[in-house]
């Protein structure tokens, strides 16, 4: 069972404040729970093997002086990946809330803000290959692909899962094994807790001869994303700002539409914001 409430208050007529509360309930989808399994090969950088030999996986900005990028065939390697559906996943719950106001600046004209605050907990998270090698470097090393100390132990759970969806082979007279076989798939995280703004402006143009006229502009910002992916694990207060997620911090898209008696038109755009 889930269930919301809502709060809406108009201290005078152009001005609305508004909050609500909310639980929320999610099953798995079926191709995480009963996906039989498929494999392919690909290239990949061996993260463990560049962060060993001193080098970066990735520059930062700015680079210091004397900084190796890993590239070449020491560092790539051709690796069978396979991905498969996880019976032992449990649902997602989660619990949010939001608190905003509408104003309707004109007959016109109303712009809108809100806040927003969404805690998951089990929400299933695919792992892929690139964040297996890089997660299985940070916690072998214990070093970001940038060098910098990497968040997580080498003895906690989440070090001991990625560890172990690596798989390598003894290559003579090289300092570490080469990486033959990453095992990517879904797991039930313990915790994610995301913040963020969502903003909007209407415009209303209403003409006799040429028609009618409506733009609309909406911004979407992630202030915060921290999640924990097994509970004896901390939690990764950075994770927005993490490069191996992909999730887009922002989002912003404008639309403008016009009507004439039996012709209307929409035009629209959307830019996604920065990884």
């Amino acid at each position: 069972k889930t269930w919301a409430a809502g709060l809406e208050w108009r201290p005078f007529e152009s001005l609305l404040v508004r909050g609500n509360y909310t639980t929320s309930f999610k099953a798995p989808d079926m191709h995480y729970v009963y996906n039989e399994g498929s494999g392919s090969f690909g290239n990949a950088l061996d993260t463990f093997r560049c962060l060993s030999t001193g080098g970066y996986a990735t520059l930062p900005s700015p680079p210091p002086t004397g900084a190796v990028l890993c590239a070449g065939s020491n560092y790539i390697c051709s690796v069978f990946a396979t991905s498969r559906g996880e019976p032992t996943l449990e649902e997602e719950t989660g619990e949010s809330w939001t608190a905003g106001m509408v104003w309707d600046a004109t007959d016109n004209l109303s712009m809108s803000v809100d806040y927003y605050n969404i805690v998951l907990e089990g929400a299933v998270a695919n792992l892929s290959s690139t964040f297996i090698l890089d997660a299985e470097g940070g916690c072998r090393t214990g070093y970001t692909r940038t060098r910098q100390p990497y968040q997580f132990a080498p003895g906690s759970a989440f070090c001991q899962e990625v560890i172990s969806r690596v798989t390598r082979t003894p290559a003579p007279g090289e300092l570490t094994d080469r990486v033959t076989g990453v095992r990517s798939g879904p797991v039930n995280q313990s915790f994610q807790r995301v913040t963020g703004i969502d903003a909007a402006i209407n415009w209303r143009l209403d003409t006799d001869r040429l028609g009618d006229f409506r733009w609309r502009l909406e911004w979407s910002h992630t202030l915060k994303n921290e999640r924990q992916v097994f509970a004896t694990d901390p939690i990764q207060t950075d994770w927005r700002d993490d490069p191996g997620n992909f999730d887009f911090r922002s989002r912003v898209r404008a639309s403008m539409a016009w009507s004439e008696g039996d012709w209307s038109a929409n035009l629209f755009t959307t830019r996604y914001g920065s990884l």
